[in-house]
C-alpha cells in the first residue's frame, strides 16, 4: 500500500530592527523543509504564504505570495524589505500536504486573535499548534489558550441565549483537526480538560441534570 509522506515546514527567516520604522524589517525570509524519518524524500510543493497584521484589534490580511518551495530551503526575496508581520502563515489556502510550523511572533497573534480569523487560517493555525503539541515543540497549557480561543469563537456565532455544550467544542475543534484527541494532553476525557479550564477561572461550566453533559456559561474576559 502507498502512504504519502507528510514533510515539515517551518520559516527561517530573519528580522532586523530598522532605524526608520518602530518595527523591525524583514532582511531575509526562507522556508525550510525537513523530511519525515520514515520516508526522508523532499518533495515539491506549491503553497501560499498568507502575511496578516492587527490593526485597530482586528486581524488584517497584509498580502498573499504563491511560489513552489523545493528542496531544503526556499528562498522567498518578496518579504525582503516588508515591515515584520504580526502572523505569517504557511500554507495559508491549505494547497500543499504538509504539517507546519509557526514562528513565535505568529503563535502569539494566533493565540490572542483566533476568535477574529477566518475559518480556513483558524483552522490551520489550531492543526500547526496540534501538531508543535504532539511533537513536543509546544507545551499543552499553551494549547489550551487555543481550545480556549475557540470557544470564544463559537459564542460569538451564536446568540446570547444559545447554550454552548462541551461536545460542540470538542467537534469544531475536531473539524479543524481531525486528529484532535485530548488524551495525548494528559486528560482523561474532554469534560476533564473543560473543568482544568474552569479550575483556571478560564471559562464557567453548568451541568445539565438532564444529559449530564456540561454547558459553557461564560468565558473568562
Amino acid at each position: 500500500m502507498f502512504e504519502r509522506s507528510v514533510e515539515s515546514i517551518e520559516i527561517s527567516a530573519h528580522f532586523a530592527a530598522s532605524s526608520s520604522v518602530a518595527e523591525g524589517v524583514i532582511t531575509r525570509f526562507a522556508i525550510r523543509q525537513e523530511a519525515a524519518a520514515d520516508h526522508p524524500t523532499l518533495r515539491p510543493h506549491r503553497l501560499v504564504v498568507g502575511t496578516f497584521d492587527v490593526v485597530d484589534g482586528a486581524l488584517v490580511r497584509r498580502g498573499r505570495h504563491e511560489l513552489d518551495v523545493v528542496g531544503e530551503l526556499t528562498e522567498v526575496p518578496a518579504l525582503v524589505g516588508e515591515a515584520v508581520p504580526d502572523l505569517v502563515l504557511l500554507n495559508d489556502e491549505d494547497l500543499a500536504y504538509a504539517k507546519i510550523r509557526l514562528d513565535e511572533r505568529s503563535l502569539e497573534t494566533a493565540v490572542a486573535h483566533l476568535a477574529a480569523m477566518e475559518s480556513l487560517p483558524r483552522a490551520l493555525v489550531l492543526s500547526a499548534a496540534w501538531d508543535m503539541t504532539r511533537d513536543g515543540e509546544w507545551s499543552a497549557s499553551r494549547f489550551a489558550d487555543l481550545v480556549l480561543a475557540t470557544i470564544e469563537a463559537l459564542a460569538e456565532d451564536r446568540e446570547e441565549d444559545e447554550k454552548i455544550w462541551g461536545s460542540m467544542i470538542k467537534q469544531a475543534l475536531k473539524r479543524q483537526r481531525p486528529g484532535f484527541n485530548e488524551t495525548y494532553h494528559g486528560f482523561r476525557s474532554f469534560s476533564q480538560l473543560l473543568e482544568e479550564a474552569q479550575a483556571r477561572r478560564l471559562i464557567e461550566l453548568e451541568k445539565d441534570e438532564k444529559s449530564g453533559g456540561y454547558v459553557v456559561r461564560a468565558v473568562a474576559g
